[in-house]
């Protein structure tokens, strides 16, 4: 190998130089033996060379007054496809490329990165309720309770080649900050851990391309955020609640909150086991369903899918009305109510296959087939226990008690 292929070569492991930058020089340097290689043929002396015409009875000849070099491209055994394409040149050196680059990048990590872990605990024992704000890149955040007295977080973060994120775990006013500098990574994900029964004032937990999850936590705020993937939130005790995705589904188990908020597109949201005050679930092109849970006012809104509400609990407190509006398109709705004797107010449009209603005692001011208005004979004496407004197009409403 010639002494500027070599320069060329130390300068990408000292890391001087990037693989694109390295191949750029080595292709000029080849570029330049080319041109004084012998060949002083014409395009269709190549051409005939590819056909066999040129070729004499010696297979090492090239027809050109050389010979061709034995060695094959990348190693590749002779008379295979991927072996050397132009035998009057020498590309023995790109086999010293790829070992020299797989040299350069600690454990075969071609594309220049590596993977590395932070860590950091901080005691949590005293009265002091700990904010959090971690954010990730490209890869999931997890926040859960287990046993022990520490707050634990974890990174595991892939590292640009010849770059340091400065990751560090600031703690400043009672609120802790996952701080790095983003443009240094390629991903970054986060595993924190709280000890049971530990009450946090404010939760954030943000990335991108990649899950986020929340279990068995007690705060105030919990602020979920990501796009193309998933949220989760199971056994989660909060005043609000809020989580926003994108093309990924957002799912609640045994949430006690007194608002949730929930925002998607072209994915479900499901919420089942819990208990809230106010729920507002936006979505697309996707579902939402409710199973076993107590809302006081509800608003779900989709487009070209259905909506399901299944065992309603009217609400958490006796005295509490209860609202519930639910809107999408090109599908139908499906609600069951609470049985029991209380004042019902219901309102239900589409524009085809019709609406069923088994709520009895109900008088009706309109009823149609595909439009109803009706309530029961205390709402007007005494309001109605339960609001209900139910809007689609192109698909049934079924009201069952």
């Amino acid at each position: 190998m010639s002494e500027e292929k070599l320069k060329i070569l130390e300068l990408l492991k000292e890391g001087k130089i990037n693989t694109e930058e390295a191949l750029s020089l080595l292709n000029q340097v080849s570029d330049e033996k080319t041109e004084t290689c012998g060949y002083g043929g014409n395009n269709s002396d190549y051409e005939n060379y590819n056909t066999g015409a040129n070729q004499n009875n010696n297979e090492n000849d090239n027809g050109y007054g050389y010979k061709t070099p034995e060695r094959t491209f990348w190693g590749a055994a002779p008379g295979k496809t991927n072996a050397n394409p132009y035998p009057y040149l020498d590309l023995s050196f790109l086999d010293d490329i790829r070992g020299a680059v797989q040299d350069a990048f600690t454990g075969g990590m071609f594309w220049g990165w590596r993977e590395e872990t932070f860590r950091e605990e901080i005691e949590a024992a005293g009265q002091v309720a700990y904010s959090f704000v971690l954010n990730g890149k490209n890869a999931p955040v997890k926040l859960e309770c287990r046993s022990g007295n520490k707050i634990e977080i974890e990174v595991n973060y892939k590292l640009k080649f010849n770059r340091d994120a400065h990751i560090s775990l600031r703690k400043e006013n009672g609120e802790i900050y996952l701080d790095y500098d983003p443009n240094a990574l390629y991903s970054l994900g986060v595993k924190a851990y709280v000890p049971k029964g530990f009450t946090a004032a404010n939760v954030s937990l943000n990335t991108s391309n990649a899950q986020i999850a929340a279990k068995d936590i007690t705060c105030q705020i919990l602020e979920l955020n990501t796009k193309n993937a998933h949220i989760k939130a199971e056994d989660v005790n909060a005043a609000r609640i809020d989580c926003k995705t994108t093309n990924a589904y957002i799912s609640f188990d045994n949430v006690n909150a007194d608002e949730i908020k929930a925002q998607t597109s072209n994915a479900k949201i499901s919420l089942e086991e819990s208990t809230a005050y106010r729920a507002n679930l936006t979505t697309s092109n996707a579902g939402i369903m409710l199973d076993d849970t107590g809302v006081a006012q509800l608003d779900a809104k989709t487009s070209n899918a259905g909506i399901s509400i299944d065992d309603l609990k009217l609400t958490r407190s006796e005295n509490d009305c209860c609202y519930i509006d639910a809107t999408t398109s090109n599908a139908g709705i499906a609600l069951r109510v609470p049985r029991g004797d209380y004042p019902v107010k219901l309102r239900a449009s589409t524009s085809h296959a019709g609406i069923s209603n088994d709520i009895s005692g109900l008088t009706y001011l309109v009823n149609e087939k595909n439009y109803i208005e009706a309530q029961s004979a205390e709402t007007a004496q005494s309001g109605a226990k339960l609001n209900i407004n139910l809007k689609t197009s192109n698909g049934g409403i079924h009201i069952k008690k």
